[in-house]
């Protein structure tokens, strides 16, 4: 009777938490689906401590491209309900992480994953232009991993849906 009970709550358990993610009108639920990365819009502002403990000047580079299938900021998303994961990618040194399934959480427009990470942040953004159209805004900024300076990097990857 126990295995009964908690064969049971493990499948309840399962079932609420796919129809929250599942709510149509969530976030979460618009981004199920096969997702290629169309365009890149990028921002990035740093400095460094000079030898005499003064801040250099203020490095800045901008840049906003189409992505070409096949190039390395080329990729093909597949999100499901309960992870994401890398089903085509053009990085060659990212190769080993096609088809991975890594867990994602979202709250509001926030989504967590460690497979869309930065140097400071693994949290973006996410904003639809439509329905086939999906942007991930990140702000990934923060003082150097080893105390030489401070970096401010922005990034909007606009992805569309593959049919």
């Amino acid at each position: 009777m126990k295995k009964l009970f908690f064969i049971w709550g493990i499948i309840t358990l399962v079932l609420s938490l796919n129809s929250c993610v599942l709510d149509p009108n969530s976030n979460a639920s618009k981004m199920i689906g096969d997702w290629e990365t169309v365009h890149i819009t990028e921002s990035d502002m740093w400095w460094y401590y000079n030898e005499d403990g003064t801040q250099s000047e203020m490095n800045t580079y901008e840049n906003s491209y189409d992505i070409i299938p096949g190039s390395e900021d080329w990729s093909i998303l597949r999100i499901t309900p309960l992870a994401i994961s890398a089903i085509e990618i053009g990085d060659e040194e990212s190769q080993e992480l096609l088809n991975i399934p890594f867990p994602y959480s979202i709250k509001g427009d926030q989504f967590t994953s460690l497979l869309i990470t930065g140097d400071y942040t693994n949290t973006v953004t996410v904003s639809f232009k439509d329905d086939d159209t999906m942007i991930f805004y990140m702000n990934d900024s923060g003082f150097m991993e080893d105390n030489s300076g401070y970096e401010e990097y922005e990034s909007w990857i606009t992805y569309r849906r593959v049919k």
